[in-house]
């Protein structure tokens, strides 16, 4: 006595309630979006992301000075120049544009004596210092 396949009863394809699809839902879009920040670290780890236009940066830190606990005194490359800023937690002062007089690799090398005395030339030229 075997029956048709007619004659038993299917599951219906909506046999599952609204909550139970919800969850399946939600947890489908949280696998994706934990799939998508996963491949993000990924590529941020690996380097992959990182600007193919390293070889010739735009600004550049070429000293920097700490004058008390949260002020320091800055030199910064743009182009041809050097900027002297005065750097604190809650602003950032242009001191002094001094053309630019040395090579990147000279400047590293400078001793901190020198930075110092250079300091005070500009300043003594802006008239902020005697």
């Amino acid at each position: 006595m075997m029956r048709s396949l007619l004659e038993t009863p299917l599951a219906a394809p909506h046999s599952l309630g609204f909550g139970a699809m919800l969850l399946k839902l939600c947890g489908a879009l949280a696998l994706v979006i934990l799939l998508i920040l996963a491949l993000a670290w990924l590529t941020r780890r690996a380097g992959w992301a990182r600007p193919q236009a390293q070889d010739a940066p735009l600004l550049r830190v070429m000293q920097s000075q700490t004058l008390g606990q949260r002020e320091r005194v800055v030199v910064l490359e743009v182009q041809d120049r050097w900027l002297l800023l005065g750097v604190t937690p809650g602003n950032v002062t242009l001191l002094s544009e001094i053309a630019r007089q040395r090579d990147a690799a000279e400047t590293r090398a400078l001793p901190a004596g020198a930075f110092q005395q250079a300091l005070r030339n500009a300043l003594r030229k802006k008239g902020r210092a005697g």
